[in-house]
């Protein structure tokens, strides 16, 4: 079963430099297409094959650290 989640950044607050190095870090439990509407960052997480929930809602947690951790 696929997992699958949205997040939503303002551009005025985050690079998307700093969200494409995040996704790059996650690519082993999830896929992340990143795009830009209205100047908000769209990120739509889905989990990859054979990653069950709880190891995607850690992933997506460490994602968002990551993107904190980038920015700063």
């Amino acid at each position: 079963m696929k997992h699958a989640e949205v997040l939503v950044f303002d551009e005025r607050l985050y690079d998307v430099d700093v969200l494409q190095k995040a996704a790059y870090r996650s690519i082993n439990s999830l896929m992340a297409d990143i795009s830009c509407s209205d100047g908000k960052l769209v990120c739509a997480l889905s989990s990859n094959i054979g990653v069950d929930e709880p190891s995607f809602r850690f992933a997506v947690q460490e994602f968002r650290k990551d993107i904190l951790d980038y920015q700063l």
